[in-house]
């Protein structure tokens, strides 16, 4: 807490003044690589393994540039992951 001259004091919330801290960005960064993981339907310890998710990816795009796998990536197939053998 801070006063400015003797009528006002304010509460400031140093979060809103200098961001997300370290762990805070690692914490997202976490979240989010589960999430990417979760929606290709693959075990959320892929999403900790850097080596295993590039190669699960590098795979999912050969097979769609080589023509092996459908791709919408827009929706207009209907389908989750698993009826996508993205698995």
């Amino acid at each position: 807490m801070w006063e400015l001259g003797a009528h006002y004091t304010h509460e400031v919330d140093i979060m809103k003044i200098v961001g997300p801290t370290n762990a805070d960005l690692k914490a997202m960064h976490r979240e989010l690589d589960e999430a990417v993981a979760a929606a290709y339907g693959w075990p959320k310890a892929v999403a900790q393994d850097a080596g295993e998710i590039v190669r699960r990816l590098l795979t999912l795009n050969r097979e769609i540039s080589a023509g092996e796998r459908e791709y919408d990536p827009f929706g207009s197939i209907a389908g989750t992951a698993e009826q996508l053998h993205l698995g």
